[in-house]
């Protein structure tokens, strides 16, 4: 039996892979019941939060000390997010939410995969879904939403202030807003669940067991997300080559824009034509994620009346098709591109979560370490062929266990806790200034939870001055 899962988080932190999840919503419904759920996790140790200001954030009323570790939440998180014949849905989710999530998951030595998504679940973002209906049927959608169209976090926030009432679950309130939307648009929305996975846009877009061999078999397409850098985050879009490093990831010819350099197979280097801004509207070549749900669907889905609201010419666009097909190199050139494939990270283990996917021999034995106590972990963690599976091992034991590790892994993960709000500057002074800014926050909002719970935090951490 097919499960929606309706989801929605409270994150903090600078960015996700130092980031946290704390508080995770979700909304499990079959045909014959609903299991709501909120799940609260504690603060990380390791986790940077501004020492003032946190009454302005969502985090004003929130205690930071309350709930499961991060670990137990991911065993949690991993389980339902692995969980066959399910349609996870989320609103704004492919933008932040998920990436918060994701390296939780990877932080906590989940098995669910590092660079793409379960092939066996589907995933929607409510956010995307509103774009392309707002845009190619306008008609039915009836939503005063305004200029929160083209950017996420402005679109979940007016969902949300749309669709308040008493149950505190966020979940709960996709689930009314996922409704609705059905209920104006019950076929747009069949057609987005149907196709709610990678392999099936890479159907929608032609390619051929995931890859393009050549330009014939090549789909154009109407495609939205947030991440496609022009001013509606739409267009009409076909396949020009796959990541060799991230099957994932497409690259995507913009058919409203010359592409004579594009097809020239005199053009020097290609590099210089992709998209990186949304100002760079001349640069015909998008990078586009299939792991972060765009809305993908034929370009017979935009009717005349959407192309002249859209202004997207569509005797040009039919003719940059027709120079596309006819450029029989361009596949196979574009394998050979500096574009293709070139992703870098830093050097921090926290970061390297799209370095690749785990071995079998890696897997089994994040399986051994799961099913063991932390006690075990030290004699685990060296038989990893993975370096990362090595260092993220041993920061899961810093944070849950550190009496396991010896003491100058201790010394070394306190002088890190406290080089995280004071930088290599551990004076009194230091810390003095740190614990009266968020004193003050406290004092400021009458001892809201958020800063109070903030402050007794970092007095733990950074002792007295």
């Amino acid at each position: 039996m097919k499960m929606l899962h309706f989801y929605d988080a409270l994150t903090a932190g600078a960015n996700s892979p130092e980031g946290q999840v704390l508080r995770f919503d979700s909304a499990c419904l079959t045909e014959d019941s609903e299991a709501v759920n909120s799940t609260f996790i504690q603060a990380r140790d390791d986790l940077f939060i501004e020492p003032a200001g946190i009454e302005y954030t969502d985090l004003y009323d929130h205690l930071l000390d309350q709930g499961i570790s991060e670990y137990e939440w991911s065993r949690q998180a991993e389980s339902l997010f692995l969980r066959p014949h399910t349609v996870h849905i989320g609103l704004g989710s492919s933008s932040e939410i998920d990436s918060y999530i994701r390296n939780a998951l990877y932080r906590s030595l989940s098995l669910y995969p590092n660079t793409c998504l379960p092939r066996h679940n589907q995933f929607l973002d409510i956010a995307t879904l509103v774009r392309a209906i707002h845009y190619l049927r306008p008609e039915v959608f009836g939503w005063d939403i305004g200029a929160a169209v083209k950017k996420d976090a402005l679109l979940r926030d007016r969902l949300l202030r749309m669709h308040e009432f008493e149950d505190e679950n966020r979940a709960r309130q996709l689930v009314k807003i996922f409704a609705h939307l059905d209920s104006v648009a019950h076929d747009f929305i069949s057609f987005a669940v149907r196709n709610a996975a990678p392999d099936r846009s890479k159907d929608l877009l032609g390619l051929e067991n995931g890859a393009l061999s050549d330009m014939a078999s090549a789909n154009p397409c109407v495609v939205t997300h947030q991440s496609i850098p022009n001013e509606r985050h739409l267009g009409a879009f076909m396949p020009i080559a796959v990541d060799i490093s991230y099957p994932d990831i497409v690259y995507l010819a913009d058919l409203s824009c010359d592409l004579s350099e594009l097809c020239d197979p005199d053009t020097p280097a290609l590099d210089n034509l992709v998209r990186r801004r949304p100002d760079q509207f001349m640069a015909p070549i998008v990078r586009v994620n299939l792991s972060r749900l765009p809305f993908i669907a034929p370009l017979a889905t935009v009717r005349p009346s959407d192309a002249q609201r859209l202004s997207l010419d569509i005797g040009k666009i039919n003719d940059n098709i027709a120079l596309l097909r006819a450029a029989d190199q361009m596949a196979m050139r574009l394998l050979d591109e500096p574009i293709i494939g070139d992703t870098r990270m830093p050097a921090d283990v926290d970061y390297r979560m799209l370095a690749g996917e785990y071995h079998v021999a890696d897997m089994n034995l994040i399986k051994r370490l799961h099913a063991s106590d932390f006690s075990r972990w030290p004699e685990l963690l060296p038989e990893a062929h993975d370096n990362r599976i090595l260092e993220l091992g041993r920061r899961v034991l810093l944070r849950n266990r550190p009496d396991l590790l010896n003491d100058s892994d201790q010394r070394l993960w306190d002088r890190k806790l406290k080089g995280i709000y004071c930088g290599t500057n551990v004076t009194p002074d230091r810390v003095e200034s740190i614990l009266k800014a968020a004193e003050d926050s406290v004092k400021a909002t009458l001892g809201m939870k958020g800063p109070v719970s903030h402050a007794n935090r970092l007095r733990r951490l950074l002792g007295s001055p």
